[in-house]
């Protein structure tokens, strides 16, 4: 029976994964030198992984295990491909391979995308009836970006396969041997993704009352990370996902190959549409993402911290809230001073603005730290051991009302006449209890907490503005994942910014 000429896209089974005997049986046809170093130059710069990023962990080394996800392209998608095609001057190939790598670069695979596919390797139409198929895996290099559209990347398509048939005898084997880096040795080599199609006519039996149907078995193995097979049939192109089930889930296989569909159908409405803004989902996909889960009920915000801080009192007043050597505080103890001194901060008008906190690690400072926030102030964390300069800097630009610090740092740098000075001595014992004072003010997340300042990169510090609403998110976070005491000081006392961290750790 005459056999029909593959072209590029056909289907053929890929070479062994033993490649240097697979070279070597080559090696019987000499070597076009000129098309190979043409054919490596083109894979200079290639990356080692060119696949759609996977469910699990990739093994050292996968295991031959694959699925298999029925795949069709509707008359309509069909006639679609064949228009464009022809409109470009190209084929249905090199347009349903641009969309297998926009595919691939919409789900992150990076700008330099590497995919494989069957090649011809007869050049004489005349040897077709009496010659099978000769067939050899190549690879053809993209290079995509997210503004550049699907007709640039047709025509890109199109000039790497015109290429590849220019440079057609160039054995598989001998380009890995040339181009294959060491971090694909654990994988197929140069590419992970094949996209096959077979777009001659249509073959079958022609039996009279009987009815033929191309089946797609699949022996429950997979050669490569995935691969798309296509063939023409019945004014429609029908074939098959194949992946690797070491890497991906049945359900992400389906969700690839409803994507490769549905990804075709939005570029040649618009070819001109960068591939950024191509659409990836169903309609009814969409449906669910914008209309049923972004519409779910949005989790009530957390508590700021001074609020988590008095849930804690309530329910354990008297454990443990702060301890430094041998001193500690009990949550009742911790928090009736912070009152103590945030009604002294509101007294004397400051509430509200930022506030500087100059102090060494101590009970006090977590006081310090506590009353800020229940006055309704921001406070500046300030390290004693930044240099005085940097440290004046700081106090002038973020316009601190009042500073908190210790008597023997008072002299640490220049402040301001504006600037009010209170230490442990002072609002130990000048904050008691007033009749007239009003109740402490109560945070929203749009608020701010603190300010920190950064290094600088220009040389002077930059501060950051930081709300209580991602505050009060990293500390539910760390209260659901608590770490043992013996690491609570990797996680909190970070001397760059250990007054803000304290804040953090005043739920624990």
């Amino acid at each position: 029976m005459a056999r029909r000429k593959p072209d590029i896209g056909a289907q053929a089974a890929p070479p062994p994964l033993q490649l240097g005997a697979y070279a070597d049986a080559q090696r019987t046809t000499p070597l076009n030198e000129s098309d190979l170093r043409h054919r490596t130059e083109r894979l200079t710069g290639a990356p080692d992984l060119s696949t759609i990023p996977s469910d699990r962990t990739r093994p050292a080394e996968l295991s031959t295990d694959g699925a298999r996800i029925a795949l069709r392209l509707d008359e309509d998608l069909t006639s679609a491909v064949r228009r464009f095609a022809r409109a470009t001057r190209t084929t249905p190939f090199a347009v349903l391979t641009a969309a297998a790598v926009a595919l691939l670069h919409r789900h992150g695979t990076g700008d330099d995308i590497v995919v494989g596919t069957p090649m011809s390797r007869r050049a004489n139409a005349g040897l077709d009836p009496v010659m099978d198929c000769l067939t050899d895996l190549m690879p053809l290099a993209f290079a995509v970006g997210a503004d550049l559209s699907f007709r640039d990347l047709v025509r890109s398509a199109r000039s790497e396969v015109l290429d590849l048939v220019r440079h057609r005898d160039v054995p598989f084997g001998e380009l890995v041997r040339r181009t294959a880096t060491a971090g694909q040795l654990g994988r197929f080599p140069l590419f992970q993704t094949v996209v096959q199609l077979n777009d001659g006519p249509e073959s079958g039996l022609n039996l009279p009352g009987a009815t033929a149907e191309r089946l797609y078995a699949h022996s429950g193995t997979a050669k490569f990370d995935l691969c798309i097979g296509l063939a023409a049939e019945n004014e429609a192109f029908r074939g098959f996902l194949d992946c690797a089930t070491d890497l991906y889930a049945p359900a992400t296989a389906r969700r690839i190959a409803d994507r490769y569909r549905t990804l075709p159908t939005s570029v040649l409405a618009d070819p001109g549409l960068p591939l950024a803004e191509t659409p990836l989902l169903s309609s009814d996909a969409y449906e669910v993402v914008t209309l049923t889960w972004a519409c779910a009920a949005r989790p009530a915000d957390p508590p700021p911290v001074q609020a988590a801080f008095e849930a804690c009192r309530r329910r354990t007043s008297n454990a443990a809230a702060a301890v430094w050597h041998d001193r500690q505080l009990t949550y009742e103890e911790l928090g009736a001073a912070a009152d103590r001194l945030a009604h002294q901060l509101i007294r004397t008008s400051s509430s509200g603005r930022a506030m500087g906190i100059l102090m060494d690690h101590c009970p006090d400072m977590t006081v310090a730290v506590l009353a800020v926030l229940k006055s309704g102030s921001p406070y500046v964390p300030l390290d004693p051991a930044y240099p005085a300069d940097r440290l004046a800097y700081m106090i002038e630009d973020s316009g601190l009302h009042t500073l908190l610090t210790q008597p023997h740092l008072r002299d640490r740098c220049a402040l301001p006449p504006s600037v009010r000075v209170l230490g442990p001595e002072q609002w130990n014992t000048e904050a008691r209890p007033h009749p007239a004072d009003p109740g402490l003010p109560e945070s929203g997340p749009a608020d701010l907490a603190y300010l920190m300042y950064t290094s600088g990169s220009t040389g002077k510090p930059k501060g950051v503005a930081m709300p209580h609403g991602p505050v009060s998110g990293l500390v539910q976070w760390q209260c659901r994942n608590p770490l043992r005491p013996r690491h609570r000081r990797s996680r909190f006392d970070l001397p760059a910014d250990s007054v803000s961290c304290t804040a953090h750790s005043l739920t624990r």
